[in-house]
């Protein structure tokens, strides 16, 4: 597992929770060919409360920066559908924050540029303000996590499960070994959904 260098807010552990965020271009995230086309993205309103949220975000002309979307789409077709709340979006706005907190666990979904292509990290996040992230609409987990805390004072237990990528090129599709990953990650989800049912 490799450390990640500048991930405030982010704790490394050696459990289904542990594992090594990246960065990743800015314009970087992609698709498989049966994911939502770009017309269906759109803002998503707050939605009921839920035990486990799933947030999941990239860009889907942008190759394996997409994969969070395939995540995502699997959870939804998945037997853990009705345990888990899943969002998609382009990135991570403020206006999540109201999700994040009616929940008692965060899973965010992204991809990572660091590390083998194909390989499943997960990387527990813990609440970390980001002063230049709030001039901006977009926003890291740690920076939602801790927004939800200052505006609402509740911020849920959360993981990022990252599949890094291989291929971040202009078009839609994901590479073989980052679609190969995706039945990994839905695995850790899983996990991480039976641990918040638990406690």
């Amino acid at each position: 597992m490799e450390n990640m260098d500048g991930m405030d807010g982010v704790d490394k552990v050696d459990d289904m929770d542990g594992m090594d965020l990246s960065g990743r271009p800015a314009s970087s995230m992609s698709f498989m060919p049966s994911t939502p086309s770009m017309s269906s993205m759109s803002s998503t309103p707050s939605m009921p409360s839920a035990e486990v949220l799933l947030l999941a975000w990239g860009n889907l002309l942008r190759r394996d920066d997409g994969v969070g979307w395939a995540v995502a789409r699997a959870v939804r077709e998945s037997d853990i559908s009705d345990q888990i709340k899943v969002i998609e979006a382009q990135q991570l706005t403020p206006e999540l924050a109201e999700d994040i907190q009616r929940s008692r666990r965060v899973i965010f979904v992204d991809a990572g540029t660091e590390g083998a292509p194909g390989s499943v990290r997960c990387q527990r996040v813990e609440p970390t303000r980001d002063e230049a992230a709030a001039l901006t609409h977009h926003c890291a987990p740690a920076t939602l996590l801790a927004l939800a805390k200052e505006l609402y004072g509740a911020a849920p237990e959360a993981t990022v499960v990252e599949i890094v990528g291989e291929d971040f090129g202009v078009g839609e599709g994901l590479s073989e070994r980052v679609r190969r990953a995706i039945p990994e990650a839905l695995e850790r989800i899983r996990s991480l959904a039976r641990i918040a049912a638990t406690r």
